[in-house]
């Protein structure tokens, strides 16, 4: 459960990221 939230949070930041540059 912990380790599915880590990747989902690291999903969305790897997205946000691509978005902003």
């Amino acid at each position: 459960m912990f380790k599915q939230k880590q990747l989902q949070f690291s999903l969305t930041t790897i997205t946000e990221n691509t978005n902003n540059s």
